[in-house]
């Protein structure tokens, strides 16, 4: 895979329908200890894993289109078309945590609580991690997807609801307020102590016209953060940095950093077909799709203080979502383009434990 290497940039995705029924798309879970993940991570000790030294591992096998992934020091969560299952890190049987779902597209975890949503059914729900009937937080949604926990908060996109909108809800329940709307695609979603961020798509006859947006929980306070982006999508937040794609689904995308704050965006790097970013103290975690019959994609990652990237595991095909903890990426692969219940569950090490120490 050839990358393009970028050092500064200034600055839609197509609307869902549903998203990740869209070859070339990706879900987002972002980050580890933070958010999307809900265990604490460090660098590991050791040198990055390559394609020759660490091989991944298969953790469930034979699954329809999984759409979303989690990890916390017990399971690591997925979402497939009807359900939302836990699978044990030290191995076991698999634990359905919610089934007879409509079509949960996304996941969140915070303080031993799953958060999802229901595209087809309209609903945020929750269910503790340890188990129990999954509990209703808000229902009557517009095909509601993207779903971020942050400060006792819970935020999601209602989409396609023409106008798209964010909302958010109490994490214990309550009414929910819609914080911003727009005629515009709401491609993606992340949060922290401060609020949402947010991407949205340009109007169809601009489509270089989007932007990642922020909004207070109050929804009082809405800053544009970067525009003139071209389908943004897959946003993270991670130690006061924002993270997020830009570029159109079948040529090359670019990820993006800049201040959580606002300022000027910094092009990391270049490729075909970029999703399923992840973020933790020291390096980006990203996909390349697959664009054919055979998985020819890849997983890669990219050191946060620059530097080329490097591919962690080849041989991918469509890429659903990332998910990270201390010592291991989680990933979800769909599966060869047209060939159904092919997909997976993998993890591999990010760092071989028979390598020369690095600095934490």
């Amino acid at each position: 895979m050839q990358y393009k290497l970028l050092h500064s940039s200034s600055p839609t995705m197509p609307p869902y329908r549903p998203r990740h029924a869209i070859l070339f798309a990706f879900a987002l879970t972002a980050c580890g200890r933070d958010e999307a993940t809900g265990r604490a991570d460090s660098t590991s000790a050791s040198e990055p894993c390559t394609p020759d030294t660490c091989v991944p591992d298969t953790l469930a096998a034979g699954l329809y289109m999984p759409a979303a992934i989690a990890v916390d020091d017990t399971n690591v969560y997925y979402s497939d078309q009807t359900s939302v299952v836990a699978l044990p890190l030290a191995g076991g049987a698999p634990l359905s945590l919610a089934s007879g779902q409509g079509l949960p597209t996304s996941l969140a975890l915070d303080a031993g609580r799953l958060y999802w949503t229901n595209f087809t059914e309209g609903t945020l729900r929750a269910v503790s991690v340890a188990g129990s009937s999954s509990t209703v937080l808000v229902s009557g949604q517009s095909y509601p997807q993207f779903v971020a926990v942050a400060g006792g908060e819970v935020y999601w996109v209602n989409s396609p609801g023409y106008p798209d909108s964010v909302s958010v809800v109490a994490q214990d329940g309550g009414e929910p307020s819609v914080l911003y709307s727009t005629a515009n695609s709401i491609a993606s979603i992340a949060a922290d102590a401060s609020g949402a961020y947010f991407t949205v798509g340009g109007d169809p006859s601009s489509p270089e016209s989007g932007a990642l947006m922020h909004v207070s929980p109050a929804g009082d306070e809405i800053v544009t953060l970067a525009d003139g982006q071209s389908s943004p999508r897959d946003v993270a937040v991670r130690d006061g940095q924002i993270y997020w794609v830009t570029g159109e689904q079948l040529s090359e995308q670019t990820l993006l950093r800049m201040p959580a704050t606002g300022g000027t965006p910094t092009a990391l790097v270049t490729s075909a077909g970029i999703g399923g970013l992840a973020v933790d103290a020291s390096s980006t975690y990203f996909a390349t799709a697959s664009t054919s019959l055979d998985p020819n994609g890849s997983l890669s990652w990219l050191p946060l203080v620059g530097g080329e990237p490097s591919v962690l595991v080849a041989g991918v095909s469509l890429v659903s979502g990332i998910a990270l903890d201390r010592d291991f990426v989680y990933w979800l692969d769909a599966g060869p383009l047209l060939e159904q219940f092919a997909g997976t569950v993998m993890r591999v090490r990010k760092s071989s434990p028979t390598s020369s120490p690095q600095t934490p």
